[in-house]
């Protein structure tokens, strides 16, 4: 798979799969200790490439981006945030979601302020809720705050809401917590 990833002259089509399947193959390799991590991640320099090579097809780009993603490889972090960041591809749909959803398995937490800025100017509806789903998945205060920031942006979506879904313990939290402070704070006055 990674000789067709890399031939050039390969159809567009087959060569965004076999970058597909080459990061799948290593990751799945990785977690069966076949290969070590170092191993697993060897072809970094080729992806991260492949993900701004505008030669390439977007299909190709979004498997490159989506595998950097998938082998949680940290040396993308600032080529994903430039992604979404960058008026040129922030609305495209092809580009933008995979990295959205690679940044959020890469930096987990510290995803929040790109995919939150990227709720707040995205005029994608796609990229928008994918941004939504990806912060939804993160599951911290700082991502409740940031969908409910945005709710109205698409309000036909229904992103936002869904994944508050998905942040319910975090929300039984934050009213658990408040509750305490109230009773605390009832307790002070009297």
């Amino acid at each position: 798979t990674t000789a067709v990833a890399k031939d050039k002259t390969a159809d567009e089509i087959l060569s965004a799969e076999a970058v597909r399947t080459m990061g799948n193959v290593a990751l799945t390799m990785k977690e069966l200790g076949q290969i070590n991590e170092a191993e697993s991640k060897k072809e970094t320099p080729f992806l991260m490439e492949a993900t701004t090579n505008v030669q390439r097809g977007l299909q190709f780009r979004a498997s490159a981006i989506n595998s950097l993603g998938i082998l949680k490889i940290k040396d993308a972090s600032p080529l994903l945030r430039k992604i979404l960041e960058s008026t040129s591809s922030l609305n495209n749909p092809e580009i933008s979601r995979p990295a959205c959803l690679s940044l959020m398995r890469i930096n987990g937490e510290l995803a929040v302020p790109t995919l939150r800025q990227v709720l707040r100017t995205s005029t994608n509806s796609t990229v928008f809720g994918t941004a939504a789903f990806a912060i939804g998945q993160i599951k911290k205060t700082d991502s409740m705050i940031a969908l409910m920031e945005n709710q109205e942006r698409f309000p036909d979506s229904g992103s936002c809401d869904a994944a508050l879904v998905d942040l319910d313990e975090v929300i039984l939290n934050i009213l658990t917590n408040a509750t305490e402070i109230g009773r605390a704070s009832c307790r002070e006055r009297v």
